[in-house]
């Protein structure tokens, strides 16, 4: 297999992507967005891959793929666990859906009114934080026995969460360390923190 290319933006959710593709023994070549692009670190015009403009973008085996849920989905395909693709693809989508879109996206949107974000945090997160440490008490990863990419998706969005300065259970919170302890996370967090940098000199 020719390695994947995964457009990405350093700690964005395309981390998620990046944690996935490396669980699974593959080391894609990344293109770095430089601040919310659409400028590439390398040269180019992100618009002219993806016209959304939005992260994680892969191009896999000559095709691309946008838009994280079938990103992390198509990631899935190439190997680790077999979980009930309904089941992983639910959590998926609660994850882009109650957490990224609803929570995060407006938390470190600048031009969010303080009001929207105040009622975010109030009113908004602390049942999707409930439902997720309620649903961990009765197993160690979202699906089961092993990390899914469903866990990939979480483990980026508890870490934005904890920017919020947002207390999570500790069930969550030990999830949250296992998944940190995986053998793939410091390589990773080490890859996106170089990268952060770098985009920042540009």
């Amino acid at each position: 297999m020719t390695p994947p290319v995964l457009y990405a933006m350093p700690f964005g959710c395309s981390m998620a992507v990046h944690l996935a593709l490396r669980q699974r023994g593959i080391t894609p070549r990344i293109r770095w967005l430089v601040g919310r692009g659409p400028r590439l670190l390398d040269g180019g015009d992100f618009r002219e891959v993806n016209p959304k403009g939005k992260v994680a973008a892969l191009l896999l085996d000559g095709r691309l793929i946008t838009e994280n849920v079938a990103v992390l989905l198509a990631v899935a395909e190439l190997g680790g666990p077999r979980y009930d693709r309904l089941a992983e693809a639910q959590w998926l989508t609660f994850v882009a859906t109650e957490l990224h879109k609803q929570v995060l996206y407006p938390s470190f949107d600048p031009g969010a009114p303080p009001q929207t974000r105040d009622d975010v945090l109030k009113r908004l997160l602390p049942p999707v934080l409930s439902h997720v440490e309620d649903h961990l008490g009765e197993r160690p990863y979202l699906l089961g026995e092993e990390p899914s990419v469903a866990d990939d998706y979480l483990y980026w969005a508890l870490l934005m969460v904890r920017f919020l300065r947002v207390a999570v259970g500790p069930t969550t919170q030990s999830y949250s360390k296992r998944l940190h302890l995986r053998e793939v996370t410091a390589p990773v967090m080490a890859i996106e923190e170089e990268a952060r940098q770098r985009v920042a000199e540009a």
